[in-house]
């Protein structure tokens, strides 16, 4: 993150922890009494319980709040106990006292650890899914792909065309997906001048579903930095002729988890609470332009063996939330020309996408965080523009600026651009899309991964994923009249199901058909081309329809 020091106020430093001897503690707690999972209204919004419906992603224990009495006899104990933030996910609390009183909480049946933040046992809070790299089933590769001609002005963009489309994202925009009823979160240090600025007047009123501040200090959301307004300006903005973001149509909602006067490992637990808001809101996808690696107290500085994903709470988080049908975009860090060099944490969560940043002649930027072969995975996974990237200032003009946080933030955009397109699809395999759609795929080194992503292959990879054009050579299904105004006449040998695709593999019809002839009303399609896939319990086969 690009931080901002005011000097002015660093004594403001929420806690005054030079003028108290209360530091941070982790309380990990080993379980939550009384439970009851099926009360999911209570502790997730009905967008987050519908996509959950949707992705069959369970709803499990790890989603019901901290039990609230032990929350009550943990408070109890001192009046000067201050609880700073806590996780369901992972069961703990983070509270402000002194070392006597840490003594006796850790004496409590339900507590299993009370110690620093550093010192916290992270052992305690993994799971099998967390050791293990993700699963997802490679898209199969096409013979041919063909880019449609480019119908915007690339004016329509301003300054941002460019870093649009160098990935393609143009196109997609082209084809009516812009991020509609998709909802982004973007999660960072603040949001100055974004509830005033102009450019975002339209914005606030029609697509700002929420904004939240985890963090306790002296700011509200929309003071402290300027970072957050510029991130989201890059996805956001929707002023044609001015500047176009790259998800100009999404619902948005604004959390922030850092604080911009100090750099503490406090703040990777705040960004926990922030990935489990962002979770129980329903959110599609959720940008990190935030990275941690050392901190203003040195003996909680990371180390380079760190960077597997497991040594952080913030790094599972992350991990956590993408597998919870989540596309999560993190920035791989601006620490490349540092004596650091690698990238940052939570980018080396295991399920996130890690940006690193390029410029739009493909060029990696000086400052671009470098993974580590010490890594599991290939980290950072792609490459964004992030060296010359537009963004809006907080005087609302349009200017330059480097760092993976812009890289991130386009990504984040055309990725929920991308799965507004598919959205039958998970969000692992909107993944797999991007990562195969890179430059250098199968491949991937220390620099920009997998390479630069292009966001109309990805589409056309989903695409021939969901209709595998070559089984059209297999087999046929009799099929009359095609070309068709209203009514089309298919025969099958089997009871069988027709699912209608349209050729942005958007589904648009489902029926069950019965042995023999069956009729069926298209008349409500739009004329052009469809794609059929017609299945029964032995057999699937596509074959072709024109609606005229």
């Amino acid at each position: 993150m690009m931080k901002q020091y005011y000097t002015v106020i660093c004594f403001l430093a929420f806690w005054c922890l030079g003028a108290t001897q209360n530091t941070p503690y982790a309380v990990l707690l080993f379980d939550k009494p009384n439970f009851n999972i099926n009360d999911t209204h209570t502790y997730l919004s009905q967008r987050a319980i519908d996509k959950a419906l949707k992705y069959a992603t369970p709803i499990t224990v790890e989603d019901c709040p901290v039990y609230q009495p032990y929350i009550d006899s943990i408070l109890s104990i001192n009046d000067d106990i201050e609880l700073l933030t806590w996780s369901k996910w992972f069961n703990y609390l983070v509270i402000n006292t002194d070392s006597v009183t840490a003594d006796k909480i850790s004496q409590m049946s339900f507590v299993y650890q009370v110690d620093s933040l550093r010192n916290i046992d992270m052992d305690f809070l993994l799971t099998a899914d967390d050791r293990n790299a993700p699963t997802i089933k490679e898209l199969s590769a096409m013979d041919t792909l063909i880019y449609p001609e480019e119908t915007v002005d690339s004016s329509y963009y301003g300054p941002m065309y460019k870093q649009i489309a160098m990935h393609n994202g143009q196109l997609l925009h082209q084809k009516g997906f812009k991020g509609n009823n998709m909802l982004i979160a973007v999660i960072d240090g603040g949001f100055e001048a974004i509830d005033t600025l102009g450019l975002f007047s339209q914005w606030r009123d029609n697509q700002l579903s929420g904004v939240y501040n985890l963090t306790n200090d002296d700011y509200s959301i929309f003071q402290g930095t300027t970072h957050g307004t510029k991130v989201t300006s890059i996805i956001a903005v929707n002023e044609p002729y001015v500047a176009v973001g790259t998800a100009p149509m999404a619902d948005y909602v604004l959390i922030k988890s850092e604080v911009s006067v100090y750099e503490q490992l406090i703040e990777e637990f705040f960004l926990v609470r922030a990935a489990e808001i962002a979770d129980s809101i329903g959110a599609d996808a959720v940008n990190v332009s935030l990275g941690y690696t050392t901190f203003d107290t040195e003996e909680d500085n990371h180390r380079y063996e760190h960077l597997d994903g497991l040594h952080s709470v913030a790094s599972l988080a992350m991990s956590r939330l993408a597998r919870k049908n989540t596309i999560v975009t993190v920035a791989a860090g601006n620490t490349g020309n540092t004596p650091w060099t690698y990238i940052s944490i939570p980018a080396d969560s295991r399920d996130v996408l890690s940006i690193a940043a390029v410029d739009t002649s493909r060029q990696v930027a000086y400052f671009s965080s470098r993974g580590s072969l010490l890594l599991a995975e290939h980290k950072p996974d792609i490459a964004c523009v992030g060296l010359d990237a537009a963004y809006i200032e907080v005087s609302g003009e349009v200017l330059l600026g480097n760092g993976t946080s812009f890289a991130a933030p386009i990504h984040t955009g055309l990725a929920a651009c991308l799965w507004q397109a598919f959205p039958q699809k998970t969000a692992g395999k909107i993944r797999q899309a991007i990562l195969q759609s890179a430059g250098n795929y199968p491949d991937a080194d220390t620099l920009v991964g997998f390479g630069i992503p292009d966001f109309w292959k990805a589409h056309q990879l989903l695409l021939n994923d969901d209709l595998s054009i070559k089984e059209l050579e297999k087999n046929t299904i009799p099929l009359f009249p095609n070309p068709t105004t209203d009514i089309v006449n298919i025969c099958v040998k089997d009871d069988s199901r027709i699912d209608v695709y349209n050729m942005l593999g958007q589904h648009c019809l489902s029926v069950s058909l019965h042995t023999g002839t069956n009729s069926v009303d298209v008349s409500f399609l739009q004329n052009g081309f469809y794609l059929l896939k017609v299945s029964n319990k032995d057999n699937v086969v596509l074959t072709k329809l024109i609606k005229s």
